[in-house]
């Protein structure tokens, strides 16, 4: 192995991959011009997330706001805002979007782009994540969305770690809301 954590290694490839497509024209040859071009891993992250997104758009007949809700509802699972209103990764069931075919075309888009990532749970359940937090802050789309909802996200914590607590001390009265 490379040492190296698997996210770490998704934005590496995003770097090497943008790179390398800055420079075909010049030879083949790497070049620190080529990679501030496309404002490096931050920039090959945030371009390849908008090209997938419209690149699914453009297949489905323009169904531009589809997408969008879509979006929505597979970042809302995969997207927590702790108390400083900072962004971080949720995992989320694979099955949460089996019923809804644009939000599982979308998952699977941006898993075949390598922007998410999928696994298994302890109990073996089909689980998926963002393949780096960069994505939060890289793709604009994304970013406004999560600065719009960030007061919303951040409650839905709250409240799911005061319901988890309130499970814990067998719904104690003293722990409800």
């Amino acid at each position: 192995g490379t040492g190296m954590e698997p996210g770490a290694l998704a934005l590496m490839a995003f770097a090497l991959d943008g790179l390398w497509h800055k420079s075909k024209g010049a030879d083949g040859i790497l070049t620190h011009a080529a990679y501030k071009s496309f404002n490096g891993v931050h920039g090959a992250i945030g371009k390849q997330a908008e090209d997938t997104f419209n690149g699914l758009i453009e297949k489905n007949e323009g169904k531009r706001s589809v997408f969008e809700t879509a979006l929505h509802c597979v970042f809302r699972e995969l997207v927590e805002v702790n108390e400083r209103g900072v962004a971080t990764r949720r995992r989320a069931s694979l099955g949460q979007f089996a019923d809804d075919a644009m939000a599982k075309g979308l998952v699977n888009a941006l898993t075949e782009a390598r922007l998410l990532i999928t696994g298994h749970s302890k109990d073996r359940e089909p689980m998926v994540e963002v393949a780096h937090e960069a994505i939060f802050i890289s793709w604009p789309r994304l970013k406004v969305w999560i600065d719009d909802t960030g007061d919303d996200l951040r409650l839905r914590r709250q409240v799911s770690q005061a319901a988890t607590e309130w499970d814990a001390q067998d719904y104690d009265i003293k722990y409800l809301w």
